[in-house]
């Protein structure tokens, strides 16, 4: 080249250079697990947890055991029981058995009666008396048309001078259950006086069939003239308190003083178990000993007032 053209190659602008793209940056490596010493044991992984087992199927609940059926009666279908005679009557505004305001030796006198058996009985007819067996002017009541379920109790009250809570039923007519009294049927003899009443020292009460049979009698004292029957109980004689039967089958017992009060007419708690069996059906008897008959030895108490 000439010294010329080099000055006009000089004189010419040189050309930009072209940039050359950075190359792409490469991620580090990453730096190599260092081996285990082979003197450091190495932890074992965890096994992988067991699947859970099943639940055990709940073992299906046993019935539970049904009641045991109560004892026979003591007496035959279709008579009732007693179960509770108030004579005595306690002294005091604790000696109200009626729950008429006032206590009356005579008014607050009461028998209790009960359905023993599993199915309905009739009372129409049959009939409560003391040693007296029904004479005129004595103390006697008879039943008007009534059906007793199991377990039902009734009250009978002498009544003399006394305005018992309704509903009461009397000699001609039932009522329903009074709540005053537990839901006890309960009725009044109406007696017109004092004289009417049940002896605390000597007496009996007498059940009878509306035919004139003996089913029942229960006495305390020195009492004579009594017919013959197969449940009869003779009763020491209590003051200030009732004879109650402590169980369906048990005896006539004193009863047992209760926030002060030595009586219960219409609660005879053992009569429930009754309720809460399933009402026997056909024409079938329950076991019992049978009502006495009294062949040729009294005549049966007249059917009536008998006062």
């Amino acid at each position: 080249m000439t010294f010329g053209a080099m000055n006009a190659a000089a004189d010419e602008p040189a050309a930009p250079a072209k940039s050359t793209p950075p190359a792409p940056s490469t991620p580090a490596a990453a730096e190599p697990t260092p081996a285990p010493d082979s003197n450091t044991p190495v932890p074992a992984s965890p096994a992988p947890a067991p699947d859970a087992a099943p639940a055990p199927a709940a073992a299906p609940s046993a019935a539970e055991p049904a009641p045991a059926p109560p004892p026979p009666p003591l007496v035959a279908f279709p008579h009732p029981l007693i179960s509770e005679v108030l004579a005595a009557v306690p002294t005091g505004s604790a000696g109200d058995a009626n729950k008429d305001g006032t206590r009356d030796a005579t008014g607050d006198e009461f028998v209790e009666i009960f359905n023993p058996h599993d199915k309905p009985i009739e009372l129409r007819g049959y009939r409560l008396t003391d040693k007296s067996l029904g004479k005129s002017k004595a103390w006697s009541f008879t039943f008007p048309q009534m059906e007793l379920k199991p377990g039902e109790v009734c009250v009978v009250f002498n009544g003399c001078k006394a305005t018992i809570p309704a509903p009461v039923g009397d000699e001609s007519n039932a009522a329903g259950p009074n709540p005053k009294f537990d839901g006890a049927r309960v009725f009044t003899m109406n007696a017109p006086s004092t004289r009417i009443s049940l002896s605390n020292a000597t007496d009996s009460v007498v059940v009878w069939t509306p035919d004139g049979r003996v089913v029942e009698v229960v006495k305390w004292g020195k009492v004579e003239g009594l017919p013959a029957c197969s449940l009869t109980q003779e009763v020491s004689a209590v003051t200030d308190c009732s004879l109650q039967r402590d169980t369906l089958t048990g005896k006539l017992v004193a009863h047992r003083s209760e926030g002060g009060v030595s009586f219960s007419p219409g609660k005879f708690a053992p009569a429930a178990a009754l309720r809460s069996v399933k009402p026997a059906t056909g024409n079938g008897r329950t076991p019992g000993p049978a009502a006495d008959k009294q062949p040729g030895t009294r005549p049966s108490p007249k059917s009536g007032g008998g006062r």
